[in-house]
């Protein structure tokens, strides 16, 4: 596309929309042309249901960035670009068929000889390479959490006090976005949606904490950034001092 207006996208989509049919659903990222009322409308018109990934947070659209990478390493090593498309669609995937085959329910012809009975069209069995598929992406979340140390963070609910980094300011979830992100509300009266990995859990300390016994609360005593906590963290760097764990992850 030369052009990134809310007009270029509609006329790529018309012809997307003409050749496969309208989509459910329609996932995007956050940028300028999706975000525009025109497009909104378009989308509404069609009986598409318009969903968008959590702001600042590419993984959310992790299916498009893989494949807009696996084009790009195809145009650049491929030489010739519809020889290069041609052969990745033609090659079967890791549960074992091709992206034509997925598609159009039938092998494809290239340069590569291939019998009469291959390229009769067949029905794929959806059964069998949903759960091939379910397997592979398991094992890669598995892969992936196990080589980052990745856990599960607890849940936030309505009400949690947070920090937002990329705004440098504390703010309160007031409610759950249907995109796995959350709605915060900050003192200044922003309202932001954020993705779960994109908030620091903000311990609240004060009297909002403390019980009522009938005598004046006093406010809960956070430990010393500076003070030593051997039991918590036993690491050091190579100069010999010793790493302490940051309080709000304690």
């Amino acid at each position: 596309m030369s052009r990134t207006s809310a007009a270029s996208l509609i006329t790529q989509l018309k012809s997307m929309s003409a050749r496969h049919g309208n989509p459910n659903v329609f996932v995007s990222d956050n940028g300028p042309p999706f975000t525009s009322a025109e497009v909104s409308a378009w989308l509404q018109e069609q009986g598409t249901t318009q969903r968008t990934s959590s702001p600042l947070y590419p993984q959310g659209n992790g299916l498009v960035e893989r494949a807009v990478q696996t084009l790009k390493h195809l145009l650049v090593r491929g030489g010739d670009p519809y020889v290069a498309l041609q052969s990745y669609r033609a090659s079967p995937l890791a549960h074992g068929f091709s992206p034509a085959e997925l598609l159009m329910g039938r092998r494809i012809q290239t340069r590569l000889p291939m019998s009469a009975d291959v390229r009769r069209p067949h029905l794929v069995d959806r059964t069998a390479f949903a759960a091939k598929d379910a397997s592979l992406k398991s094992r890669q979340a598995s892969d992936f959490n196990s080589r980052h140390r990745a856990l599960d963070a607890p849940p936030l609910v309505p009400g949690i006090p947070v920090f937002v980094p990329d705004r440098k300011e504390p703010g309160i979830v007031t409610a759950e976005h249907s995109t796995r992100s959350l709605i915060v509300e900050t003192p200044s009266g922003s309202v932001l949606r954020r993705n779960r990995s994109a908030l620091i859990v903000d311990p609240p300390a004060g009297p909002a904490n403390a019980v009522d016994n009938g005598e004046p609360a006093s406010p809960v005593q956070r430990p010393s950034p500076a003070t030593p906590d051997p039991e918590r963290s036993g690491r050091v760097t190579r100069s010999g001092r010793a790493v302490h764990t940051p309080i709000r992850f304690r």
